[in-house]
């Protein structure tokens, strides 16, 4: 079963809830996407399309029996529509974590404070604290945070980043008016199964209406926050293992 993270976050974050999922009757798929984790960087230019042919291309690799059921959360959702248009017949049976189908509005986004504090920070300084100055009245999760401070290296010269700031944030620039509807309802509930929290900042009323007009139930987790894969309740852990296997 292949497992997609979100953007700014890794693999390892869901390596806990892929253990929960499959309880060692499956084997769990799970990469870094390009720019997280340990993978290569992104190329100029990059959309959803790029992160699925680079999954696509790892699958390959790996030379795994096909069509490959997927959990995928948040943008690894978004990313994981696109690889089944681009790549009919790869993947199985999808269930999406707080994803939103549509265009996302850059004003609404929760993620844009942080995205601007990201290209005003310096890209190198004298002391940590001054490198990451910007941040300082952007409210972030506790992954989000782990992963920024992840991303700070210390050199000779004071402390920079790890990684192409402007390419990342040039991909979600890109991503962002990149609208998969038609994926979803080509899909239908027979294939495809999405759970958010009760209250999500990413898939609010227009988006679940959306989804039901493709006759596809948003269910809804009591309790749950963006990153549901963290805390799921058993029944609905499984219901998530029912609506993914064959």
């Amino acid at each position: 079963m292949l497992f997609v993270h979100g953007l700014f976050g890794r693999g390892a974050d869901l390596v806990p809830f892929a253990e929960a999922l499959l309880a060692g009757r499956a084997r769990a798929v799970i990469p870094d996407l390009l720019a997280h984790g340990d993978s290569p960087a992104l190329p100029p230019e990059a959309n959803l399309g790029t992160m699925a042919d680079a999954i696509v291309a790892l699958l390959d690799r790996l030379d795994l029996a096909e069509p490959l059921p997927v959990v995928a959360h948040s943008m690894g959702g978004r990313i994981a529509l696109r690889l089944h248009e681009r790549h009919p017949g790869r993947l199985g049976r999808l269930v999406l974590l707080d994803t939103p189908a549509g265009t996302i509005d850059e004003r609404r986004s929760p993620l844009s404070p942080f995205l601007r504090a990201l290209s005003l920070a310096p890209s190198r300084a004298a002391t940590r604290p001054e490198l990451l100055a910007p941040f300082q009245r952007v409210m972030m999760g506790d992954l989000l945070r782990a992963w920024m401070e992840s991303r700070v290296v210390e050199a000779a010269e004071g402390f920079g980043w790890n990684f192409d700031r402007q390419a990342l944030i040039d991909y979600r620039n890109n991503t962002l008016l990149e609208a998969l509807w038609d994926v979803v309802e080509g899909l239908g509930p027979g294939r495809l199964s999405v759970y958010a929290p009760r209250v999500s900042v990413y898939l609010r009323r227009a988006e679940r209406a959306r989804y039901e007009q493709c006759g596809i139930e948003v269910v809804s987790v009591e309790g749950a926050r963006h990153d549901l894969y963290a805390n799921v309740p058993v029944p609905v852990l499984e219901q998530i293992r029912a609506a993914v296997s064959p």
